[in-house]
């Protein structure tokens, strides 16, 4: 969550936030500075704001022992309840290896996951389809217009998760014995739906915010395909501590690999206290 979107859940301004920060010390402390701004877990947001009555804090407990629950309706049609059905589906659907898939159409959404035997990643490494390393969503439009596809009439997912395949077959053959944390595409495998548009930005939002993926928060660019043009454009986090893609190479890293470990550790340390992530 950004500035903006940490004042829109607590319902101030973002001055407001900027001033929590800065008087404060128990306020989140970002997990990341972008040019945009800081980033932080939304996790810790809603922790740090729920005590305060914040927009989604909880009412105030009785005053009294008595246990008062009236059960609400519960409509199946309730956007919530399709989107944490579209969910279920994805993280039911069968794993198949990255590195080799039988070609086939469709857009949607898509969750990869990762089994090797890196010691910065093993709290993810145990195969529980709600704890992907990166996850992505893919819209059925062609690059020629804004001509909206049925979601099983393209090729867009296939080409995605080979994208990314890609990417790790590039870090494997750059492998050497001084590279700390080395890929090899057999560690890794992927889970996908393909369903509509409609439903596929609210799905991985939910997944976003339950799961936390690493690639995605915290160890950043693995879904990228250039740096950008920029003269001041510097080398995606996740190409510093993974090397290997030759595109990446020209550019300068934006952290060390000793601190983007430490990122990444306190991302899990977080996960384990707020059971977002692990």
């Amino acid at each position: 969550m950004g500035v903006a979107e940490v004042a829109e859940y607590a319902r101030v301004s973002r001055q407001a936030i900027s001033n929590m920060r800065n008087r404060d010390d128990s306020f989140p402390a970002p997990v990341e500075e972008l040019r945009s701004g800081p980033v932080f877990l939304e996790s810790e947001i809603r922790e740090y704001f729920e005590p305060r009555g914040g927009s989604a804090g909880r009412s105030a407990p009785m005053s009294d022992s008595v246990v008062r629950h009236v059960p609400a309706e519960f409509d199946p049609l309730d956007k919530a309840n399709l989107v944490a059905s579209v969910v279920s589906a994805l993280f039911s659907a069968p794993a198949q290896p990255l590195g080799q898939f039988e070609p086939f159409n469709g857009s949607g959404i898509y969750c990869v996951y990762y089994s090797g035997g890196d010691e910065l990643y093993a709290p993810i490494a145990d195969g529980d389809p709600s704890r992907p390393i990166y996850v992505g969503t893919v819209h059925g439009r062609t690059r020629a217009s804004s001509e909206t596809l049925s979601a099983s009439s393209s090729p867009a997912l296939a080409r995605r998760l080979r994208g990314h395949a890609q990417s790790i077959e590039a870090v494997e053959r750059h492998t050497t014995p001084t590279i700390k944390h080395p890929l090899f595409v057999r560690d890794f495998s992927f889970r996908c739906l393909v369903v509509d548009e409609m439903w596929a930005v609210p799905a991985i939002d939910s997944v976003m915010s339950r799961s936390a993926p690493i690639w995605n928060s915290v160890i950043r660019g693995f879904g990228a395909h250039t740096t950008g043009s920029s003269r001041r454009a510097v080398k995606a986090a996740w190409d510093t501590l993974h090397p290997g893609r030759q595109w990446a190479e020209p550019y300068e890293d934006g952290y060390s690999v000793e601190e983007l470990e430490t990122l990444a550790r306190k991302h899990f340390s977080r996960s384990l206290e707020t059971g977002v992530g692990i």
